[in-house]
């Protein structure tokens, strides 16, 4: 679940900064970055419940 966390916030931090250096901070689509990051969060997740566990 830290994984999925991490891996959420890094690509949602990064969507953040590339809206500002795009748009300034006043034109950044926040909403666009909170979405992707808690998107990736649960698709990470969800990816990593159903990946099936290695035996060994």
């Amino acid at each position: 679940m830290k994984n999925a966390l991490l891996n959420g916030l890094g690509i949602g931090s990064g969507v953040a900064i590339y809206e500002v250096l795009t748009n300034g901070v006043s034109g950044a689509n926040w909403y666009r970055a909170i979405f992707v990051g808690v998107f990736c969060t649960v698709i990470f997740a969800v990816y990593n419940s159903l990946k099936p566990k290695s035996e060994g």
